[in-house]
């Protein structure tokens, strides 16, 4: 297995959209084909699809944005809501004329597309939720609490450091691949601190399990089998409420599964965007 570093090349370098309110989001739009809208977790940015991506731009036009307070994107001033965040999906969509696209959003972009899928059905047409949450327990709640409450109080780079690096990549790749560590290191203390405070509050308050039976879209659920927050109890809530949808738990790896094993979540995204028939995917269930 092979983990590419972010590339220099030209079509690795993406364009600002100024979407008004002094809101800028970064984002890339390669390769060519049907639209595949893809969406980054909390602290993290585009470049994480960098390695995933190059199993199925050759298919699919890949779009990749920094949501609103990470990476080359602006950090707005005031509230942010959930709804903020979707509306920015949907003028991306729209300034680039697209009316349809298929998606897939991995942590809190689980949580986006499922809010794109719910808010804007009409311009969702597959959707795949990698690693995401939803139909938290009272418990569950309040230690996802615990984490906003301590990154309330210290920068990014403490959260990797304690909380986040051995709950996102197994031992094994942590100790092979401290390149990639330290990379995902820097992203994340890069991001503006209250910014980055600002989006971790609409993951931890936002909890869309009570209305996924609406969402009826074709559906992949994906997730790590060792995945500590996000792991196979809250895929299988959501794959329960999302009628017809596959279900495929990722044997051994924990959350940041993009970066871990971009080879083996490409090619199942390749496949789950290309088949037409209900053909269950391999693991499914």
């Amino acid at each position: 297995m092979t983990y590419p570093s972010i590339s220099t090349h030209a079509e690795n370098i993406g364009s600002v959209l100024h979407l008004g309110n002094d809101i800028k989001l970064y984002m890339r739009d390669t390769g060519s084909g049907h639209p595949v809208l893809l969406l980054h977790g909390v602290g993290c940015c585009s470049d994480d699809w960098t390695g995933p991506i190059t199993h199925f731009r050759d298919r699919f036009r890949a779009i990749r944005p920094d949501a609103r307070g990470h990476g080359r994107s602006s950090s707005p001033a005031g509230h942010w809501q959930l709804a903020d965040f979707i509306g920015d999906l949907v003028q991306i969509l729209d300034r680039l004329g697209i009316e349809k696209t298929h998606v897939a959003g991995f942590s809190m972009g689980g949580l986006l597309a499922q809010g794109l899928a719910l808010r804007h059905a009409d311009r969702v047409e597959k959707l795949a939720i990698i690693a995401a949450t939803s139909g938290r327990t009272r418990e569950e709640q309040a230690q996802v609490e615990e984490r906003l409450s301590f990154i309330r109080s210290n920068p990014p780079s403490t959260y990797f450091d304690q909380y986040a690096s051995k709950r996102w990549f197994t031992a094994d790749f942590r100790r092979t691949h401290p390149e990639i560590i330290e990379r995902t290191r820097r992203a994340i203390s890069a991001n503006d601190r209250e910014g980055y405070t600002k989006a971790y509050e609409v993951l931890v308050r936002n909890d869309l399990g009570a209305e996924l039976h609406r969402i009826g879209h074709k559906t992949l659920v994906l997730t790590g089998e060792n995945d500590l927050g996000a792991g196979p109890k809250a895929a299988r809530f959501i794959a329960g409420e999302i009628v017809g949808s596959h279900l495929v738990i990722l044997p051994r790896l924990h959350h940041h599964m993009l970066l871990e094993a971009p080879e083996l979540v490409g090619g199942i995204l390749r496949e789950f965007f290309s088949v037409e028939d209900e053909r269950p995917l391999p693991n499914s269930r």
